[in-house]
């Protein structure tokens, strides 16, 4: 593929092989040094990858990807330095746009992520504030990480900054620009914050889990 870039698709025993087509993902490169990877099995509806330079994408097995849109954004000086984001294995998703800055900042999203539909991850303001007195930046590009089981809801948008921790869950409609390292929590909101502590959720919507016995329910 020219550019140095690559799609790579590594099967369940680990062979990699290289492909030009993965069904279900449109991929846009411009520039290079630009990298995808998908462990399998993952399903792809309408999904789409855009990159710049050196833009590298891993999206692990047993996840069902739909309406996922991956940009790079543009800059005006190239060659753009390394960015990724990086998706864990058991991801699914309805509808999230996940954009990475030209210039610098990367989205790591754990194991066994639920993202409802029309979710924002961004690294990037996209533009630059700065201190009048000084010249000082004061909005720097800065990593989001999502922790493992982490369930976010419809319409959420998550910040530059942001670090959400593990078996947490973020409500519909939340704009969240904090970073919030203590796992089992809600948060909701807008500007975000911790609503209620001590928490766990379970993939089963109400009629699937008052159908589990409740010895298991509580096991």
């Amino acid at each position: 593929m020219p550019g140095n870039n690559s799609i790579v698709v590594v099967k369940i025993d680990g062979t990699k092989i290289e492909t030009d087509h993965i069904d279900g993902l449109a991929v846009d490169f411009h520039g290079e040094n630009n990298s995808i990877e998908v462990y399998e099995p993952v399903a792809f509806t309408n999904s789409f990858i855009e990159t710049r330079d050196n833009l590298r994408v891993t999206i692990r097995a047993h996840s069902s990807v739909n309406n996922l849109r991956i940009s790079k954004m543009w800059g005006s000086v190239r060659p753009y330095p390394a960015s990724g984001v990086a998706i864990g294995s058991n991801f699914t998703c309805n509808g999230a746009q996940m954009f990475v800055s030209p210039d610098e900042g990367n989205i790591c999203i754990g194991n066994d992520c639920m993202f409802s539909f029309g979710i924002t991850l961004a690294v990037s303001d996209g533009h630059i504030i700065l201190d009048k007195k000084n010249r000082k930046i004061l909005n720097r590009n800065k990593d989001i990480l999502i922790g493992d089981h982490v369930w976010i809801g419809m319409n959420a948008t998550i910040l530059k900054g942001v670090h959400i921790g593990d078996n947490s869950v973020v409500g519909a409609h939340s704009v969240v620009a904090k970073r919030y390292k203590e796992g089992n929590i809600i948060i909701a909101g807008n500007p975000a914050g911790i609503v209620k502590k001590n928490i766990e959720w379970k993939r089963e919507n109400y009629g699937e889990y008052m159908n589990i016995p409740a010895a298991e329910r509580y096991s």
